[in-house]
C-alpha cells in the first residue's frame, strides 16, 4: 500500500470532452512519471479505448498513488478522490492543480477543500504543485496550435492567407486576480516572441481588461488578411463555444481577410510531462514534509 499519493485536480466542465481531455492528461502524467522513474505504466486504463468520463483514474508510480479529480461541475469531486486514496493507505499528500495560472482556484478554492478533507480523514497535506504558468510546455504547444489553425485556412483556400499579414489575439479566461492577469499578460509576450508574432493583442473572456469584445475590435479594424484567435485554455467547454460562435460569424461574412481558431492546448504529451515534473517533484522524500491542511504552492 502506498503510504504518499498524489491528487491531480482539475477545474472542472460539464462538456464530456472537455472531462475526458483531464482524464486523458491524467493518464498521460502517470506514464510520464512512470517513465521519469523507470517504473511501467501501470494497469487499469486502456492503452487504446478512452476512459468514460466518470471513470477515477488511479494509478501508482514508483509506490505512488495517483487520483485525478475536478473542483467542481463534473466527477469524480476531490473529497470522492481523496477517500480512495486513503482506503489505499495514503497518509501523506501532494496535490497538483492542472490550472494554467495561480488564481482564486489555486490560491484558495483547491486549497482549502483538500484542508477540509485532508482534517476529516487524518492525513497530511505535503504540498501544492504550482500552476503551469510560463513554462516552455506550454508556448511549445501554443505555437503548434496556431500553426496548425493557419494551415488549416491555407488548405481550406480562404481568402488572403497567401497574401501575408498576420494578426493573432490571445484570449484568456481571465480572473479578477491581478497577479494571475500580469502573468497571462506577460506569458502571451513570450508566446508572441517565441513564434515572431509581431502584430498580437491579449484580451480576457471573464474578469479582466481588455475582454473579448474589445479585442475582437482591434482585429476587426486592422488590414491583415490572416487573423487568428488563439485560446489560452487547457480543455475544451463553453468558453471554446464562444470564441467558435465568434470566428464563425466572421469567417461567413464577404470580407477580404480570413479567420482561423487555434485549438485548445488539451492532453497534449507535452503538457503531460510538465504537469508529470511538478508531481514527482512533490512525490520526492524531501518534499514529503508535514503540513497538515496547508495552502501553500511549491
Amino acid at each position: 500500500m502506498a503510504d504518499f499519493g498524489i491528487l491531480v485536480v482539475g477545474h472542472g466542465t460539464r462538456r464530456s470532452t472537455g472531462q475526458q481531455q483531464f482524464l486523458d492528461l491524467v493518464q498521460g502524467i502517470v506514464q510520464h512519471a512512470g517513465q521519469a522513474t523507470g517504473e511501467p505504466r501501470a494497469p487499469g486504463i486502456s492503452n487504446t479505448a478512452p476512459a468514460p468520463p466518470s471513470q477515477v483514474i488511479d494509478q501508482r508510480t514508483e509506490g505512488v498513488a495517483v487520483e485525478g479529480a475536478f473542483l467542481e461541475l463534473a466527477s469524480p469531486p476531490i473529497e470522492d478522490a481523496m477517500e480512495r486514496l486513503v482506503r489505499r493507505g495514503v497518509r501523506r499528500l501532494g496535490v497538483v492543480p492542472v490550472l494554467l495560472f495561480a488564481a482564486g482556484h489555486a490560491r484558495h478554492d483547491i486549497p482549502t477543500l483538500v484542508a477540509k478533507h485532508a482534517q476529516r480523514l487524518g492525513i497530511d497535506v505535503c504540498g501544492f504543485a504550482q500552476p503551469l504558468e510560463l513554462d516552455p510546455a506550454g508556448i511549445d504547444v501554443s505555437i503548434d496550435r496556431c500553426r496548425e489553425a493557419i494551415s488549416l485556412c491555407q488548405r481550406d483556400g480562404r481568402k488572403g492567407v497567401e497574401t501575408g499579414g498576420l494578426a493573432v489575439l490571445f484570449v484568456g479566461r481571465g480572473s479578477s486576480d491581478r497577479a494571475a492577469t500580469d502573468a497571462f499578460r506577460r506569458w502571451c509576450r513570450r508566446r508572441a516572441a517565441a513564434q515572431g508574432i509581431q502584430d498580437w493583442q491579449c484580451a480576457f473572456l471573464h474578469g479582466a481588461s481588455p475582454n473579448l469584445a474589445e479585442g475582437l475590435r482591434w482585429l476587426d479594424r486592422g488590414d491583415w488578411p490572416l487573423r487568428i484567435l488563439q485560446p489560452h485554455l487547457l480543455f475544451d467547454g463553453q468558453l471554446m463555444d464562444c470564441l467558435r460562435e465568434e470566428v464563425s460569424i466572421r469567417q461567413s461574412s464577404e470580407v477580404g481577410e480570413s479567420w482561423g481558431l487555434a485549438r485548445e492546448l488539451g492532453p497534449d504529451a507535452r503538457i503531460a510531462a510538465a504537469f508529470a515534473q511538478k508531481a514527482m517533484k512533490l512525490a520526492q522524500p524531501e518534499q514529503r514534509f508535514t503540513r497538515r491542511g496547508s495552502m501553500t504552492l511549491e
